[in-house]
């Protein structure tokens, strides 16, 4: 990801969830030199539009996470692990 970028992320939540089982609420967790400018739940998980400041470094490793609580409560997180680069 190239510093100033600002792209979608999904995390398909969904397909782990067993049948029924629906996504109450989400949570993003962010690195240094990130942003969420939104997020919501969709019928594929979660996704968000995240942006990697311009002044990142290249070379920077940042992260983003996102944490679920689901209706049967169950709590998971995974994350993203982001690198400035230069095209």
């Amino acid at each position: 990801m190239c510093p100033g970028d600002v792209l979608d992320f999904t995390w398909p939540w969904t397909a782990w969830l067993p049948g029924g089982v629906t996504i109450s609420s989400h949570e993003m967790t962010l690195g240094e030199h990130v942003s969420v400018q939104s997020s919501g739940t969709n019928s594929l998980g979660v996704t968000a539009l995240v942006a990697l400041a311009s002044a990142a470094p290249i070379g920077t490793l940042t992260s983003v996470g996102c944490s679920i609580v689901t209706s049967a409560g169950q709590r998971i997180t995974r994350h993203l692990v982001l690198q400035a680069a230069r095209v």
